[in-house]
């Protein structure tokens, strides 16, 4: 590209004049099974991005990495354009040690790519969460994110609490990782309204921060599902029809703009569920969030034996919740009586650290 700056040019090439015959020979199969290219500590610059979307038109690259590229504005969005508009399969797009996040003069198109991993500290705290809060914006069409991590990045309590609002209605989302990030119960009403609003969410990791036994003992009260008793079921059962009657009356007052009236705010009411036991029984359940599959609670050191009794609590009020503990932290009788609960959630990963445990 004769227009490209000499001092934006890539200076990593590939010296291909002495291949080696048996090289050129290498099994096709081989080739066919790359599945992912990876630009790590590699400095990409126009004609890089050009040339890649040139083989990813025509190969079946799935995943893309990048790496401390020293990208300029003009060459992210570049990178992203050419993502969103040229033919590729790229579903899963990790972008670490860069600064940029999104394209600002287009995020009204679709995010095409399901994964978005950053592990850096954040150098502007106004920039990155300018950029969030495009990739995040309702004018982003179809986004597809289903896996977020900002492993690493040691955001701090406020930016998490900033940033956890803008994607809890993100319904897609499967994955959330916020291992090492200086995390503490400051951010913990921003955690449970997650699980609150997003029924989708299988994997959350709060390793490597800073929670305590309280963090189990608040989030316990948005996990999982309970029994009521019948006059706990009425309560609730006429909570969810006051909820109704507003939501109802909202739509009246949005199709007359002639009424002064102003909507009010819809309260949220937790899903009741009725199981039948038997012909003449049934069980009332309120399902808080029964989707969560892992949490993650590995390297928080203030964690201590008094979180134990509220984490059988979890287990007991959950469907096939593994958690990942440290456990150090708890004593011989604690760790033995959790390796020998029955139930689904004893997979065989975890009854062979148990025999450990047990030695």
């Amino acid at each position: 590209d004769e227009e490209e700056n000499d001092e934006n040019k890539n200076t990593n090439t590939i010296n291909a004049t002495n291949v080696n015959k048996e090289e050129e020979e290498e099994d096709e199969n081989d080739k066919k099974n790359i599945k992912e290219i990876v630009f790590n500590a590699i400095r990409v610059d126009q004609n890089t991005i050009k040339f890649l979307f040139i083989i990813l038109s025509k190969a079946p690259i799935v995943s893309l990495k990048l790496s401390n590229n020293n990208l300029t504005l003009k060459n992210f969005n570049l990178l992203i354009d050419n993502l969103i508009n040229k033919p590729n399969n790229i579903y899963s797009f990790r972008f670490e040690w860069n600064d940029y996040l999104i394209n600002e003069e287009n995020n009204n198109q679709k995010m095409v790519f399901s994964e978005l991993n950053l592990s850096q500290p954040i150098q502007s705290e106004i920039n990155f969460m300018k950029h969030l809060k495009l990739l995040f914006s309702p004018e982003v069409k179809e986004n597809k994110l289903e896996s977020i991590s900002f492993r690493g990045c040691f955001l701090g309590n406020q930016l998490i609490n900033e940033i956890l609002p803008l994607i809890k209605d993100n319904q897609v989302l499967l994955v959330l990782n916020l291992y090492k990030n200086n995390l503490s119960n400051d951010c913990l009403q921003n955690l449970a309204n997650m699980f609150l609003f997003n029924r989708k969410l299988k994997e959350l990791n709060l390793g490597g921060n800073f929670f305590d036994d309280k963090t189990i003992d608040f989030l316990k009260g948005y996990i999982g599902s309970y029994e009521l008793s019948q006059e706990e079921y009425e309560k609730k059962v006429k909570l969810i029809e006051e909820r109704n009657a507003i939501i109802e009356n909202n739509k009246k007052i949005s199709k007359n703009p002639k009424n002064k009236e102003k909507p009010k705010e819809v309260p949220f009411v937790d899903e009741i569920k009725e199981e039948t036991i038997s012909e003449d029984k049934v069980k009332y359940l309120l399902i808080k969030n029964d989707t969560i599959q892992k949490i993650d609670f590995m390297n928080n050191p203030n964690m201590t034996q008094k979180s134990f009794n509220d984490l059988l609590y979890l287990i007991d009020h959950t469907k096939n919740l593994i958690l990942y503990l440290d456990l150090r932290k708890y004593d011989k009788d604690s760790v033995l009586k959790m390796i020998n609960i029955e139930g689904p959630y004893c997979r065989s990963e975890e009854r062979r650290v148990g025999k450990e445990c047990r030695s």
